[in-house]
């Protein structure tokens, strides 16, 4: 096993971070933009996989992150990292935290879920895991009571009340973390999930909370800002028999059929009987099957079905009588010790027992049941009958032993009380499913019960304990009531309406969709033109459950070639980089969001406003007035403010919280989200109603690019049109524009605003030298503004549009690249040396008598304003000539710290500059010149 080093406990308060950032969007509604990309990741106790949805005809179906376990569970994938119950060095339970997943050695242990500030018991004191947008842990467990408890988990710095508040405690084993309890009761609770961000405010008026399965019967929610309320639970699931449980749950959020109608919320739940039933929560006695897991992994493999020995299933060991081997569901079990196989029922359960002994048909001292798999399995439950603690039937407090190939492990009733717990030696969980008193079943449910799979099991009695008033002669008998292999763990997205489940039997987890509005059925998702079910392989990893994030990751060290890092569902690339560059040692796991449906709020300020502040009518200039006094339109100047030509989008506060929460909520460089800028040159396309699209890019912390890369959208793909990207006379607008800014270093004029980025076709094809947030159909906006003026429908768009790019070259030599104005540890030097930015000054500005590139591309654009001639000709050659000796004098490398790669983006720029001056100001020229601004165009 791999050696690992354990980050310190004292690291926690970063670990868990803070109070995460939120979007400024209102409630939840059909215009407010979206993020469509998920993470699955599948995990057991000793692995965790990357499974490759984003991209279904990988040639691998999942990469393994590299998590070398012993006891992982309960995993959960978020923007803080990932997050595990898993055993430490000592033995010891720990909530365990990846900030980068992909680096799978630097890990923190949160703290030990034996605290005794968190008052939970057993061997495996914690049963569920998650954390909320917040950044806050929450941890369910047993407590000594043998009654649940759910616990909320912060950093001390964040909360003024710990200590010297009752509720809030300092963890023991983490001085740096205060927990609390919010809710206890009778029983386990497992399988958490936090309701919160968009899908908890579309979730019934509930608000936010923590979905959660109680006693493996029911599904409860525990409302996240009110302590100790009791949960509200969803009714019963009418699960069939004794032995029938929820394994999994999730909410499932279906769109109506009109797209700005509410969502209609669902909860749906695996069962260890292969299916996935579901309940409209606006309806919670209709329960309904919408999905059969069972016979879809027949059909797939039938000998991969799991193995269930109950009630239901064991008939051939009793028939005929008295047999002492028979085979269930390919297992083999035999009876030892007495004259066969029986079974007996007591109140309203029936267990398998042996016959011939003192207390009748139960296992007695002296008997066993072994059940020999045929091949190692992962246990998932093991249901114990008729255990109790005396005076009931005369018992002592009775002991069932389990042997496996792997270890043993004991069920102990404990003698403290009459209706008593019990106590498991084990990792499992165990919970009461029928009292220790005479008229009830002495029941007990122990869920994943060993540490890894085994080959067999021996099950037999040990001697009682003194009972707890001394009563009860009788040593331990008890008998078997479930043996079970099923495992379903299931997870939905809010992105892309998809359920995911794994099947462990099968090795595999598959996508499912809901049918449809109104949704009565999850269908599998089909790939290869509809033929197959989206289902990939986890093999030889068997899942215990799944975790589903927003964003997918891509290693951008894969990209020094070529990487297609997002496909559509038959394989068509969507998305990719060419040529990416990073420094030795740079670090190079990226997250990526694609966010869908964001309003252009200069163009469409009433969708914007009732984002903002909810519907009410006013005029456009009122509500553009009111996205100005929010921060959410910049104007370039009081006389032309409410003019989109002179007003910047600030896009920062629309995007979703799958974004915002990869941030603090301070708004400054680089751990928050400031103002990010789409300029005045730009906007969402008119034949997408101002809207756009757009991807994030989330880089890691030491990132470190080089020169430029290249990158392909297929804009018809992504958004279902395309303006396209060939220039065709007179629709040259009719161009899918990209742009690019970044949240981390500031750009022209001291802000964090975007440039185009478009350098060839082919799809939209574009240079750049970072990764942020990257618009990808955006379009040139017809109004032009400049000194000060406004011209609407200006021909002369793209003339201007080249000076402007022009005058942001230069501004990034001057301000960025000629001096150190990014943070760096040394500090001092500039990106490049003295001597080249005197070269690219006096390129650029030239002298008095010659001028330089910025006097030649003046007048090669004045000259556009006139009827053609050979004297703009000339201009435009020479402009050609001179920046062509501008682009060769820029180095091949920086020689001063560059962490923006401010090298890398002159480069991009003059490669976009180029392109555009070359394809589009020049085809745009009429023969008589731009008429527009000058007033002089014909009627």
């Amino acid at each position: 096993m791999a050696t690992r080093n354990s980050m310190s406990l004292l690291a926690s308060i970063a670990a868990l971070g803070l109070l995460a950032t939120t979007s400024a969007l209102g409630q939840a509604s059909g215009s407010q933009p979206s993020q469509t990309l998920d993470q699955v990741d599948a995990f057991d106790t000793q692995a965790v996989l990357d499974m490759a949805f984003d991209d279904p005809n990988a040639p691998a179906d999942y990469a393994d992150l590299g998590i070398d376990g012993t006891n992982l569970a309960a995993c959960k994938l978020g923007a803080k990292g990932l997050y595990c119950l898993e055993t430490n060095g000592q033995g010891q339970q720990v909530v365990r935290r990846w900030k980068d997943p992909g680096k799978p050695l630097e890990f923190v242990d949160l703290l030990r879920c034996d605290d005794a500030s968190l008052g939970l018991a057993g061997s495996r004191p914690c049963s569920g895991l998650t954390f909320d947008l917040s950044g806050a842990v929450w941890v369910s467990g047993i407590k000594t009571n043998a009654a649940y408890s759910l616990v909320k988990v912060v950093p001390k710095a964040s909360l003024a009340g710990c200590p010297g508040n009752g509720d809030w405690t300092v963890l023991a084993s983490n001085a740096a973390l205060c927990a609390r309890e919010f809710a206890t009761g009778n029983g386990v609770l497992s399988d958490l999930d936090a309701v919160d961000g968009e899908a908890g405010a579309a979730f019934d008026n509930l608000g936010t909370g923590i979905l959660a399965i109680e006693n493996n019967a029911a599904v409860s929610f525990f409302n996240l800002n009110v302590p100790g309320a009791p949960p509200i639970s969803f009714g019963s699931w009418n699960l069939a028999g004794g032995t029938t449980r929820l394994l999994s749950k999730a909410l499932l959020q279906v769109p109506a059929a009109n797209p700005a109608g509410p969502v209609a919320n669902f909860l749906i739940a695996t069962t260890n009987s292969g299916k996935i039933l579901s309940k409209p929560t606006a309806s919670l006695a209709t329960v309904s099957q919408v999905f059969d897991i069972a016979a879809w992994e027949l059909a797939r493999n039938p000998a991969a079905a799991p193995i269930t020995i109950d009630a239901t299933t064991w008939g051939t060991c009793l028939t005929p009588a008295l047999q002492t081997s028979c085979t269930v569901s390919g297992a083999t079990l035999t009876a030892n010790g007495g004259t066969g196989f029986v079974f007996k029922s007591l109140n309203g359960a029936s267990g398998l027992g042996v016959g011939g002994g003192t207390s009748g048909n139960e296992i007695d001292i002296g008997q066993s049941i072994l059940l020999t798999f045929p091949a190692p399995q992962s246990v998932a439950a093991i249901q114990v009958l008729f255990l109790f603690n005396g005076a009931e039937f005369n018992d002592k407090a009775e002991v069932a032993q389990v042997t496996t190939d792997q270890g043993t492990y004991t069920l102990a009733v404990r003698n403290s009380a009459d209706d008593a717990a019990a106590d498991w030696s084990g990792p499992g969980t165990v919970s009461k499913c029928g009292a220790t008193i005479s008229t009830s079943t002495g029941c007990f449910l122990i869920t994943n019960p060993f540490p890894s799979p085994v080959a067999s099991l021996r099950f037999a009695p040990l001697a009682g304990n003194a009972p707890f008033a001394g009563l009860g002669n009788n040593d331990s008998d008890f008998a078997i009531g479930l043996i079970d292999t099923a495992n379903y763990g299931v997870r939905t997205s809010f992105k892309t309406g998809r359920a995911y489940v794994s099947s462990r039997g099968l090795g595999a987890v598959l996508a499912l969709q809901p049918n449809g509005s109104p949704f009565t059925a999850l269908q599998p998702v089909k790939i290869n033109s509809g033929v197959d079910d989206l289902a990939l392989t986890t093999l030889p990893t068997r899942p215990d459950g799944l975790t589903v994030a927003p964003g997918i990751t891509i290693d951008l060290a894969d990209c020094t070639v070529n990487c297609e890092w997002l496909k559509d569902a038959n394989g068509n690339v969507t998305a990719s980089f060419t040529n990416v560059r990073l420094a030795a040692g740079s670090a190079s796991d990226t997250k990526v969001f694609q966010v869908k449906g964001i309003p252009d709020c200069r163009y469409v300020p009433q969708v914007c406003r009732n984002l903002l502040m909810g519907s009410n009518a006013v005029s456009d200039d009122a509500a553009r007035q009111d996205l100005i006094n929010a921060g959410w339109i910049l104007p370039l100047d009081a006389a032309n403010k409410l003019k989109p030509a002179a007003e910047l989008l600030n896009v920062t506060p629309l995007l979703p919280q799958d974004v915002t929460t990869e941030f603090d909520t301070s708004g400054v460089a680089p751990n928050g989200l400031p103002p990010l800028y789409v300029g005045n040159q730009y906007r969402g396309q008119a034949i997408n109603q101002y809207r756009f699209q757009a991807f994030f890019f989330k880089t890691p912390t030491g990132i470190a690019f080089l020169d430029t890369f290249q990158s392909d959208f297929e804009v018809a793909e992504l958004v279902g049109q395309s303006l396209g990207c060939p220039p065709v006379p007179g629709k040259l607008r009719e161009w899918d524009v990209a742009t690019w800014v970044s949240e981390t270093y500031k750009s022209v004029g001291g802000r964090y605003i975007d440039t185009i980025t478009n350098s060839g076709c082919g799809g939209t094809r574009t240079t750049t030298s970072r990764l942020s947030l990257v618009p990808y159909n955006l379009e040139v906006a017809p109004d032009t503004y400049r000194g000060g003026v406004v011209t609407v429908n200006n021909d002369g768009v793209f003339a201007r549009l080249v000076q402007a790019l022009g005058n942001d070259l230069d501004a990034v030599r001057s301000d960025y690249a000629c001096k150190q104005a990014d943070p760096v540890p040394s500090g001092g030097i500039a990106p490049l040396s003295t001597t080249t930015c005197a070269t690219l000054a006096q390129l650029w500005l030239g002298s008095k008598l010659t001028g330089g590139i910025k006097s030649k591309l003046d007048k090669c654009v004045d000259a556009a304003f006139q009827p053609k001639s050979s004297a703009s000709n000339e201009n435009c050659n020479a402009f050609r000539t001179q920046f062509a000796q501008y682009r060769s004098a820029l180095p091949a490398s920086a020689t001063g710290a560059d962490p923006a790669n401010r090298l890398g983006e002159l480069k991009a720029r003059a490669e976009t500059f180029s392109f555009i001056f070359e394809t589009r100001f020049l085809p745009s020229i009429p023969p008589t010149g731009f008429c527009r601004e000058r007033n002089r165009c014909p009627p």
